[in-house]
């Protein structure tokens, strides 16, 4: 399970850069939007950084529970992206909350062990 969540980080990882790169060229000229899309940049990395620990201390049933409740935080907010652009099925909000939800699931199987 330790390989699985680190593709499923990597991903998160790339998806990442792409949201901080596609903000950057989205929100020239609109510094409050900008900021704002670079601290969920920021989240998803800080997201994927607790996973990544989690998977590396399987014995640590506390950092399991944390890690389960932001990754499962952070799906709920890629879904409601879906709904606020209008588009529930965009791939950009399905693809974190399918990633999130994956990996929600391992926290959670690490945490309940």
């Amino acid at each position: 399970m330790t390989m699985l969540t680190r593709t499923l980080v990597g991903l998160l990882v790339l998806g990442a850069a792409g949201h901080t790169i596609g903000s950057l060229k989205f929100y020239k000229g609109q510094p409050h939007a900008l900021f704002w899309a670079l601290c969920v940049s920021v989240l998803i990395v800080v997201v994927a950084a607790m996973n990544w620990l989690r998977a590396d201390r399987p014995q640590d049933l506390g950092l399991a529970w944390v890690t389960a409740a932001a990754t499962l935080a952070y799906a709920g907010i890629s879904i409601s992206f879906g709904f606020l652009i209008g588009n529930p099925m965009d791939w950009r909000a399905l693809s974190f909350a399918a990633i999130s939800l994956a990996l929600t699931g391992l926290s959670l199987r690490t945490a309940l062990s």
